[in-house]
């Protein structure tokens, strides 16, 4: 079963989107000012992934192809919706990355030059 993955790119944004994602554990208390969380680098490149179970998960990664957060979702549309949600009108259609692509990210990241 070949696995068939799409990117997107988004566009550089002037302000942090609407979703933010994080490294680390949520403070006990929403009132403790001792967040230790680390926020991860905005998304320019999405890769929607599908996985064994039928589900996705949907990666960003940053300009330089850090890792800038993943969700997991039901199905490739829920992921879709997510990412147009977060991103709005900085998100880029959605590509196929071709099959046999070794490295699909690096191909994403070619696309953003």
């Amino acid at each position: 079963m070949s696995t068939r993955i799409e990117y997107a790119l988004v566009t550089p944004l002037t302000d942090w989107p609407k979703v933010g994602h994080y490294v680390g554990s949520l403070p006990e208390s929403a009132r403790s000012l001792s967040d230790q969380r680390e926020r991860l680098p905005q998304a320019r490149v999405l890769l929607l992934e599908r996985n064994e179970d039928g589900s996705v998960t949907l990666n960003r990664f940053d300009k330089d192809g850090s890792f800038a957060g993943d969700t997991w979702h039901p199905a490739s549309e829920e992921a879709k919706d997510q990412a147009a949600y977060e991103y709005e009108q900085s998100l880029g259609e959605w590509h196929e990355v071709p099959e046999g692509t070794p490295d699909p990210l690096e191909y994403a990241l070619k696309q953003t030059k």
